[in-house]
């Protein structure tokens, strides 16, 4: 048996290896990720943006949250806003406006826990 299991590792030694390819974000060496990936969610997010996705993408994250929860951009005023001040001094990386609702949206990178944090606010 364990020559079986032997010779399995020598086998697997012997398989090709396969580099993974650069992300932008990696190739770009920007050092806060998390900045860059905000800005970048921020423009899709915004419905009036040039990207032309209108609410695809804001509808996309908050259907994370809540499966049966849905903007309609027809009827709300959307307002995105990037690094907004919390009563305590803090940054929230990106915060969604509307008339009826906020949404905080907190970006983390490289932390060792995992953790799930959905909010939707109604005002």
């Amino acid at each position: 048996m364990l020559e079986e299991y032997t010779r399995l590792l020598i086998d697997f030694k012997s398989l090709p290896k396969h580099k993974r390819a650069r992300t932008f974000m990696e190739i770009s060496g920007y050092p806060h990720y998390e900045n860059v990936c905000s800005n970048i969610l921020k423009f899709y997010l915004d419905i009036n943006n040039e990207h032309e996705l209108k609410d695809l993408i804001i509808n996309s994250v908050v259907h994370c949250a809540d499966k049966d929860f849905h903007l309609e951009y027809e009827f709300e005023n959307i307002e995105v806003l990037r690094e907004v001040e919390t009563n305590n001094g803090n940054r929230l990386d990106i915060l969604i406006k509307t008339n009826n609702y906020i949404i905080g949206i907190e970006n983390k990178f490289f932390i060792t826990y995992t953790t799930t944090l959905k909010i939707i606010i109604k005002q």
